[in-house]
């Protein structure tokens, strides 16, 4: 069994963050904002206004009279711009989509972003900082997880918990899965 070390499961991500960001540029460069909008991946000719705060960040509400229809959903990271997203270096998370709106937490609030405004889909960073915030200063959880991937230690067999459903629609497989799935001491893959 080849052994899996912290440094190449580093570079993998990395990798794996360089490629996801070049599609989306990629994208971003070949299509014009409208076709990008017509895709749900972008959102035109938007004026911004600050609508509140969360946790250190400020709440930009970035509206239009037209119906906003997207595929961009919260928790999403988009790029927020003037022209030419690319250029951009101001990014926000996604916090709520409405029928003429769109809530974005970023930094700082900028004069530009009062009128002619963009927001691009853009890839999330987040999750892969974490996981090299793990991969760098890995705690005993992620360090048991790299034996069980390297054959050093066996994982634990689940034992089954009984849960109340919320979703009435799962079928007999699903509920299995998931029961085997909180009754898993370290680690269970659906």
């Amino acid at each position: 069994m080849m052994r899996v070390e912290v440094s190449d499961l580093i570079r993998a991500v990395q990798e794996e963050r360089r490629a996801e960001r070049a599609v989306v540029e990629r994208e971003i460069r070949q299509l014009t904002g409208k076709e990008r909008e017509r895709r749900g991946r972008a959102v035109l000719g938007l004026k911004g206004r600050v609508a509140g705060e969360l946790l250190g960040q400020v709440i930009v509400r970035f509206s239009r009279a037209e119906e906003i229809r997207t595929n961009i959903r919260p928790g999403d990271v988009v790029l927020i711009s003037r022209g030419d997203p690319l250029r951009s270096k101001t990014t926000g998370t996604v916090v709520r989509v409405g029928k003429h709106f769109v809530d974005v937490a970023t930094a700082e609030f900028k004069r530009w972003m009062k009128r002619s405004v963009r927001l691009d889909f853009y890839a999330d960073d987040v999750t892969f900082r974490r996981w090299l915030d793990v991969l760098r200063s890995p705690n005993e959880r992620a360090l048991a997880f790299l034996e069980m991937l390297n054959g050093e230690r066996i994982p634990e067999k689940p034992v089954p918990q009984k849960f109340a459903p919320v979703n009435k629609n799962l079928d007999d497989t699903k509920i299995r899965a998931i029961q085997r799935a909180l009754g898993a001491g370290d680690v269970f893959l659906i």
